[in-house]
């Protein structure tokens, strides 16, 4: 995969409040949508967890391989470095 690349695409559902009421009353709309995921770094994909009953809040979505002179490029772009950090 490369850096950028769609890595990950995740289908959803979840629940919004569409009104309530001073008595506690709320209405509920259901919706659904989709968010795409790009590789942070270029390598080699190892694994990507497909099934739902795989899948909560803690899950690692994917594992890849990648080269010390990727993961240290993508370290300088996403990290902040510690002086600026403290």
């Amino acid at each position: 995969v490369s850096n950028g690349q769609e890595l990950v695409r995740i289908h959803f559902e979840g629940h919004f409040i569409t009104s309530a009421d001073e008595l506690y009353h709320t209405v509920w709309e259901t919706f659904s949508d989709k968010v795409s995921i790009p590789s942070p770094v270029s390598g080699i994909v190892n694994a990507v967890k497909t099934r739902r009953e795989d899948l909560d809040e803690d899950a690692v979505l994917a594992e890849l391989t990648v080269t010390e002179n990727e993961w240290q490029r993508a370290c300088r772009q996403w990290l902040v470095p510690e002086p600026e950090y403290f």
